[in-house]
């Protein structure tokens, strides 16, 4: 209808198709058909087309063959081999030049004169008179020495004889259990009568289980007491205890 409205003003209301109007030429009955194709034909044709664009798409993807793919044994290996760098050759040291020997000129000698000296008289020593003699001193009789004192005679508690002869200390049982061991020295005051009086911990065993058995231990303990002179003293004396598990 659309085709009819377009080619309206050209046809008069009494004139024909196939007939030549007044002011204008006949138009051509192939001109007029293909002016009236109906829009449906046109649809028709349009769907056709589309259809088979897409079906020849498909038939064209379906033979595109996939990527291959290889496999990591197949793979390429690429080396490069660094090329060997050889090390500069020394160069020769120049040859140092070679001295010229130098011409000496000739030493120029001169003879100088020296005047002759005549004899000198002597010289003639004034006497010096001797020091005048000077009375000695009478000489002072010194004292006689006072004689020193003899020596200190100082004897040391014997610690090996009191070691022999007096007890050990108990092994603490909790020691024993957690398999204590040790070395503890001990320092002393030995009395005059024999006795022990403060006891010190000078190096301990590393357990105050062992430390306090052997301090225990030596309060009961009697030795032989140090002489001064004959005299019975005080002294200190270090005493070791050994602490010992044997399986």
């Amino acid at each position: 209808m659309g085709v009819q409205a377009a080619f309206a003003p050209n046809i008069g209301p009494k004139t024909r198709p196939d007939t030549k109007p007044e002011t204008g030429r006949a138009l051509k009955p192939s001109a007029v058909k293909a002016a009236r194709v109906s829009p449906l034909a046109i649809a028709v044709a349009l769907s056709i087309a589309v259809h088979a664009g897409i079906g020849l798409y498909f038939v064209t993807m379906r033979f595109v063959a996939p990527p291959a793919q290889a496999s990591l044994d197949e793979a390429m290996l690429v080396e490069m081999y660094l090329p060997q760098i050889e090390p500069d050759k020394p160069k020769p040291s120049p040859t140092p030049p070679v001295p010229q020997p130098v011409a000496m000129s000739p030493i120029k000698t001169r003879t100088v004169d020296v005047p002759v000296v005549s004899d000198v008289a002597p010289l003639v020593m004034a006497a010096v008179e001797s020091p005048k003699t000077v009375a000695a001193a009478p000489v002072v009789a010194q004292p006689s020495p006072v004689p020193a004192p003899a020596a200190e005679r100082f004897v040391e508690v014997d610690v090996d004889q009191a070691l022999s002869r007096n007890p050990a200390p108990p092994y603490p049982p909790k020691s024993v259990q957690m398999r204590e061991q040790g070395v503890v020295w001990l320092r002393l005051m030995v009395r005059a009568d024999g006795g022990v009086g403060e006891v010190q911990v000078k190096t301990s065993s590393g357990s105050m289980r062992l430390d306090g058995a052997a301090r225990q231990a030596v309060k009961t303990w009697k030795f032989t007491p140090a002489r001064r002179n004959g005299q019975v003293v005080e002294s200190w004396v270090n005493v070791p205890i050994r602490f010992n598990l044997k399986s």
